[in-house]
């Protein structure tokens, strides 16, 4: 059984980094995606 925690702790550790990394993806999207209306609405105001 002992050899089975490491092995337990490396797979929710592994857990924790793929739900930040998929975090990151989200906030990246949205970020971009946020741009994309900002610059279209300066586009469409003439003032860019």
């Amino acid at each position: 059984m002992r050899l089975r925690v490491p092995i337990l702790r490396d797979m929710a550790d592994r857990r924790a980094v793929r739900r930040h990394h998929v975090e990151w993806w989200v906030v990246a999207a949205w970020s971009s995606l946020a741009l994309m209306v900002i610059a279209g609405l300066t586009a469409a105001a003439g003032t860019f």
